[in-house]
């Protein structure tokens, strides 16, 4: 890619980014925070059934030791 083909790309982000309205930015930034929460949310949610899985684990384990003479 030469200077002007890159010239001209960057001319017309630039002219998309500028023809965006306040209300249209709002629309895209709620989206993209939407987005993230749902994936956050995710993520740990994740984490805390793994560490509920291992806690349960654990008890039945001992509980099972505790059974045995």
């Amino acid at each position: 890619m030469n200077k002007q083909d890159s010239t001209s790309l960057f001319g017309a982000f630039i002219t998309v980014l500028t023809s965006l309205t306040l209300s249209d930015w709002g629309v895209i930034l709620g989206i993209i925070f939407g987005a993230s929460t749902i994936l956050m949310n995710w993520y740990y949610k994740e984490r805390e059934i793994k560490l509920k899985e291992k806690y349960y684990q654990k008890q039945l384990k001992d509980l099972d030791d505790e059974q045995k003479p």
